[in-house]
Formats: structure tokens, C-alpha cells, sequence
């Protein structure tokens, strides 16, 4: 589909299809529009075609770049609608390029389910209730953590809450301290088992387990003398501090750096995934929780 596109990046999962292109000029905003149109004349020699009343438009700028902001045309003259937010493969992509809005629909999912548990269920047993956690909400506030985790405290303690308050309605432990619960249960807090994934995740495309990201986004490594392997940590510096706020916790520079503080020797483990994974746990129960929420009980 995208053989003829001059300009524009594209990426395709199963019928959903993406097209992307900086816009800096006017001039800019006509070549996308150009590939736009090719893309339609390859519906036309395939027999294919598109549905209008699923495109969507997002568009991330800077306030002083309004004036580059254009009308994309369908080849019938169609304006495509410009939109603030779309869900894309189950995430919520929003025009300010945060996740705020994402974080807020799954931590509102997960207490439904949550809501849900409690009403269904008489007991409270501590097996029982871990395994309906592990199995029902887990997977709500976890899913493709590594694109989204937040560095926003705010954001850290919302999504914590879900399982502090369910933690506390298991038999026995309704008057414990939140940490204690998490010791006695044998869990990661949320905000460390997001940190694992995204380390997992990184040794992952470091070892060509799972495909690296795309152009100048890609992961890369250097070694050290001293340090051995390291994650080469992009610039963030940006004319506009929320831009470099973006980057500073964007998937390329957060996650490089939060691999970066590991030891060496667990930086530079080889092996199979689950060998990696055990060494790395191992290692975790080490560090202590920095427990940033006081108010927790």
C-alpha cells in the first residue's frame, strides 16, 4: 500500500493503516496531501476501498505553528475531521501527546472491574482475591505500559490506587499499611512492575528479541571502559519546555535511562528471556521501595 508514497511514513495492522509526514511549510502539507491521493489510487488498482467515515486526523504542534495546520481532502472533495484524541491498537493518542486521557479511561476500567469483583464475590481470601486481580484488573492498567508509563506523580499515585484500595479489602489485611500489604502479598507496587517491563522490554531490542523502533528512534547501545553497555540517551534540550518534558519521558529517553541504572552485570546479561528475568527479579527484592505516597495506608 504505501509502494508509491513519496514523503509520508505509513505502518499497517491488519485493516488499520497510519500515515505520518512533519509538517514545517506549506509546501510540506501538499506532499502529504499528494501521498493521501496516491494512497487512494492504490485502492482503485487493487479493488479495494477505503472507509471515509473512519479517517481520523491528529496533529501534535507547537502553538506558534497553528498557521501550517491544513484541511486534508478525500479525492471527492471530503474534509477529513481533525480530532483532539483516537485509540490506536487500544491506546488512547491525544493531540498534546500525553497519555493522560488513556490513564484515566484504564484506571476507570479497572476499578468497574474492580466494583465488580467485590459484588460478585463473597470471599475475601487472599488467594482467591489475588487471583481474580491478577487475572481481571491487572492486565487493564497494565497494557502496553511501556509506551505510556508516566513520570507525573499525580498520574503514578492515580494508577496505584487501584491496588492499594483492593489490596485492602483481602481478609487480614484491612489494617495494614499499604507497603506491608504489598510485602505480605509478595507484590511489586504498579509503578515498580512498570519499571520491569520497560527494562525486560529494552533487553529485549538490545538482544533482537522483538523489533527495535523505527529511524532516528531506534534504540541504541555504546560501551563504556568503565560502565560496559549503555543506552545512548538522545538530546531533550527543546525551545519550548513542554516539548523537552515530552522527551524527557518519552519512550526513547526514559526508558534508555531507566536501563542505564542497573549494575553492569545485569546490563549486560545474556542468555534466554527467563533467565534474564529471574536475575533481574533477584535484584530488584534488593532495592528498596521508595515509598512516595505518605498519605497510602
Amino acid at each position: 500500500m504505501d509502494t508509491k508514497l513519496d514523503h509520508c511514513r505509513a505502518t499497517s495492522f491488519a485493516d488499520n493503516t497510519r500515515m505520518m509526514e512533519t509538517i514545517s511549510t506549506k509546501e510540506d502539507y501538499k506532499l502529504e496531501q499528494n501521498d493521501l491521493n496516491k494512497m487512494f489510487e492504490w485502492t482503485r488498482d487493487n479493488n479495494m476501498e477505503f472507509i471515509l467515515s473512519k479517517f481520523e486526523l491528529v496533529s501534535y504542534r507547537h502553538p506558534k505553528s497553528s498557521h501550517l495546520i491544513n484541511n486534508y481532502k478525500t479525492p471527492d472533495g471530503e474534509t477529513i475531521k481533525q480530532q483532539n484524541s483516537v485509540r490506536d491498537l487500544g491506546i488512547i493518542i491525544t493531540d498534546d501527546a500525553t497519555f493522560t486521557q488513556d490513564i484515566v479511561s484504564s484506571t476507570g476500567e479497572a476499578r468497574k472491574q474492580m466494583g465488580w469483583i467485590l459484588r460478585t464475590f463473597k470471599t475475601r481470601n487472599p488467594e482467591t482475591m489475588l487471583t481474580l486481580y491478577k487475572s481481571l484488573i491487572i492486565p487493564l492498567i497494565e497494557y502496553c505500559c511501556p509506551l505510556w508509563c508516566p513520570t507525573n506523580i499525580g498520574q503514578i499515585r492515580t494508577i496505584e490506587a487501584v491496588q492499594r484500595t483492593f489490596t485492602s479489602r483481602i481478609d487480614g489485611l484491612e489494617n495494614t499499611n499499604y507497603w506491608e500489604r504489598l510485602r505480605q502479598l509478595n507484590l511489586y507496587s504498579l509503578e515498580r512492575r512498570r519499571e520491569r517491563y520497560i527494562i525486560i522490554y529494552i533487553w529485549k531490542i538490545i538482544n533482537g528479541l522483538v523489533p527495535n523502533l523505527e529511524y532516528s528512534e531506534a534504540i541504541r547501545t555504546t560501551h563504556n571502559a568503565r560502565r560496559g553497555v549503555l543506552c545512548a540517551i538522545p538530546p531533550v534540550a527543546a525551545s519550548w519546555k513542554k516539548i523537552q518534558t515530552l522527551k524527557e519521558s518519552s519512550i526513547v529517553v526514559y526508558e534508555p535511562k531507566l536501563f542505564n541504572r542497573l549494575p553492569r552485570h545485569i546490563r549486560e546479561l545474556t542468555g534466554t528471556l527467563e533467565s534474564f528475568k529471574s536475575d533481574l527479579d533477584k535484584f530488584l527484592t534488593t532495592i528498596q521501595t521508595i515509598q512516595c505516597f505518605p498519605t497510602i495506608t
